[in-house]
């Protein structure tokens, strides 16, 4: 995997000659989740205090790894001035992680990636978000933009060439907003409280489907 990324990286620089910024923050996402992943897994280390002595707290904010409590909008901002679909993809990654540590999915008998948005449950889940207060009820119906343009910056080089560019900045507004909903609902522990709310109605708990896909084409 470290050849392939190395690889990735000569071509990026020899090959494409000069990158577009898109690109380079595109490369800088995957080899910052495969190394977070294969650190914490191997080692037991966590990336960012590996890196924590040697970039600055901005630049670790712009590659994700800074701690979440310091301004995140402000870092997604930071990085948005930079590259808007590279902020998208953060923003996303930060919405995933804040919608698995809202809910309790159980993996599947497969080990398949956990995808929240799969589970039949989940239009239930942003619609009850939005009746406590915690979402927009605009982001309800606007959450599919934003899997929409973070796929549309996952996969820049199958859209190459089309002459309608995403609305980047109406992506990042939904994050946000969902961004701060959700560190609310996980703060007060909404999870619980939608738990008994459902047993009361039937509703089944939210477990990954086994027939599910993984990976990106569970993101498409």
């Amino acid at each position: 995997m470290i050849e392939l990324l190395i690889d990735d990286r000569n071509t990026i620089q020899h090959r494409f000659g000069f990158p577009n910024a898109q690109t380079v923050y595109y490369y800088l996402e995957q080899v910052v989740t495969f190394f977070r992943r294969f650190l914490d897994n191997e080692y037991g280390v966590d990336l960012a205090d590996v890196l924590k002595d040697h970039l600055s707290r901005e630049n670790l904010s712009i590659l994700g790894l800074a701690e979440q409590e310091v301004n995140e909008e402000a870092a997604l901002d930071r990085l948005f001035a930079l590259s808007p679909a590279s902020a998208v993809l953060q923003a996303f990654n930060l919405v995933e992680s804040c919608f698995l540590a809202l809910i309790d999915l159980k993996p599947s008998a497969r080990g398949r990636p956990v995808i929240p948005w799969q589970h039949p449950d989940f239009p239930h889940l942003l619609n009850d978000l939005a009746n406590e207060g915690y979402i927009s009820p605009e982001s309800v119906g606007k959450f599919r933009l934003l899997l929409d343009t973070r796929n549309r910056a996952a996969h820049a080089t199958h859209f190459q060439g089309e002459e309608s560019l995403p609305n980047w900045a109406e992506a990042m507004e939904v994050a946000k907003d969902l961004l701060r909903g959700l560190a609310r609902a996980i703060q007060e522990d909404f999870a619980a409280t939608r738990k008994e709310r459902g047993k009361r109605s039937a509703r089944p708990p939210m477990e990954e489907p086994e027939d599910s896909t993984d990976g990106d084409e569970g993101k498409d």
